[in-house]
């Protein structure tokens, strides 16, 4: 019989991230306000080294992460005692890839909370030539308004082709203040998930990538969303998925 191959263990990414921070109720309340928040180095150079590494190789290798420092952040700000991870994914803009279209996350996420909290790090530095991330500062109280209207429930509202669809279903929004939020590398943004954000083209010949990760509280359930994002499976249905679609998969764009 022949032995079991070896398996080595990924560096986990519950390093720690800062030697010391703390967030101040100055950043708590500028956070509930615009519905975004911007930590400097977050990542020191040696952590954001690391966090390339196991980043791209973990696009052909996933693996579960946890970072105990993200979560008391993502829970400060949303004023909440614990969180989950939803998911993460690495975020890719090639060299002159297109604009991402202004959107909000929630209505992608397979429940619904007005908690739903995603942390943005750069793993490039993100510039205005490159793909830097754009929000409406405030435009999540407009759309949490629309969840109590819709009786605790989103309408399908997904990134479309054209970078003001967004506004067919928020025109209220289609004269909001926006700002630009270039980034170093090792710099990450929390945003709540229900603001509206977007991400500029990557004019460069070099790519723009950082690493996203999506929280909600602990005592989510779920809601029907995954019954119309995961295609079924039917007795005798092959597994197998090829490597380049879950390349595909996992590098999104904004």
């Amino acid at each position: 019989m022949s032995s079991l191959p070896t398996i080595t263990p990924t560096p986990p990414l519950s390093v720690p991230v800062t030697n010391s921070f703390s967030l101040t109720i100055a950043d708590i309340n500028s956070y509930r306000k615009n519905g975004y928040h911007i930590i400097p180095n977050l990542l020191s150079p040696s952590q954001l080294e690391q966090w390339r590494t196991i980043v791209f190789s973990a696009v052909n290798d996933r693996a579960e992460r946890n970072g105990k420092l993200i979560g008391k952040i993502a829970a400060e700000l949303e004023g909440i005692d614990l969180v989950r991870i939803w998911h993460n994914q690495a975020l890719i803009k090639e060299s002159f890839a297109n604009p991402t279209a202004w959107h909000l996350d929630v209505p992608y996420w397979s429940f619904t909370s007005l908690h739903a909290i995603s942390v943005w790090i750069a793993l490039d530095d993100a510039t205005l030539e490159n793909g830097c991330l754009y929000f409406m500062p405030g435009s999540h109280k407009v759309t949490e308004r629309r969840y109590y209207a819709a009786n605790n429930a989103f309408m399908e509202i997904k990134v479309g082709k054209n970078l003001s669809d967004v506004f067919i279903t928020y025109p209220e929004l289609k004269q909001w203040q926006t700002v630009a939020v270039p980034m170093k590398a090792g710099n990450a943004s929390f945003h709540s998930d229900h603001l509206i954000h977007s991400a500029g083209a990557n004019m460069t010949p070099g790519r723009r990538a950082a690493m996203t990760i999506q929280m909600m509280p602990d005592n989510m359930t779920f809601n029907e969303n995954h019954i119309k994002n995961f295609r079924p499976l039917s007795v005798g249905t092959s597994l197998h998925i090829r490597s380049s679609s879950v390349r595909s998969h996992e590098l999104k764009t904004t």
